[in-house]
């Protein structure tokens, strides 16, 4: 599932024409992979619940994530698990983008419950459109839509750097004399993931990621 696709980021970035439609295409799992190596997140979270057609609550019943088993040979192994959820706003953010059955296009999480109005636990979590199908699904969560401009920035800032030349970011400032330079923010580029820095810095750092 792409974090973001090419009608969202000409959106973001004020774009009409179809210039650049076939290199923001080849940008955006560019910038995926940044934003995935730099947030240390997947952003590949599924968890299982109920869908009511017309509602735009979901009640929510397990979570799937990956973790690590060591086996009797003393190898380790990716293995799938499913675990009842105790507190889901530990997990499931606002504003996370929501895909799956029954669940409009460009849908996403407006809010996040652990008990119901009685008091009891009920985990649910509230989508920004109504479900149109009624069954048992497995949702993925995706990105915050409140990162969805940055992402479309770092989208275009590549393909406006798309060049033959490398870029210079071996230096952030230089001294001759009664001279000195510094590079501004929006200019200094992360030497580990070769982005901009106000595109790393806004991104948030998770231990490997729920």
């Amino acid at each position: 599932m792409n974090m973001i696709t090419v009608a969202q980021v000409k959106s973001y970035c004020g774009i009409t024409a179809s210039t650049y439609d076939a290199d923001i295409a080849i940008y955006i799992p560019v910038a995926e992979a940044a934003i995935k190596s730099i947030t240390r997140n997947r952003y590949t979270m599924r968890v299982s619940g109920t869908t009511t057609a017309g509602s735009t609550t979901i009640p929510i019943y397990s979570l799937y994530g990956w973790g690590w088993s060591r086996g009797h040979e003393g190898d380790c192994k990716l293995w799938d698990t499913q675990f009842r959820i105790d507190d889901v706003t530990e997990y499931v953010e606002n504003g996370a983008s929501v895909t799956g059955t029954g669940v409009p296009a460009g849908a996403y999480v407006t809010d996040v419950y652990d008990i119901d109005s009685s008091g009891a636990w009920s985990p649910n979590i509230e989508l920004s459109s109504a479900a149109t199908a009624s069954g048992s699904v497995t949702l993925t969560l995706g990105l915050p839509i409140s990162l969805m401009p940055v992402v479309a920035k770092g989208v275009f800032w590549l393909v406006g750097n798309k060049t033959t030349s490398a870029i210079n970011a071996g230096w952030s400032s230089r001294s001759m004399g009664p001279l000195s330079v510094t590079l501004g923010g929006n200019q200094a580029i992360d030497n580990k993931y070769g982005m901009p820095v106000w595109f790393v810095s806004a991104f948030p750092r998770y231990h490997g990621g729920h």
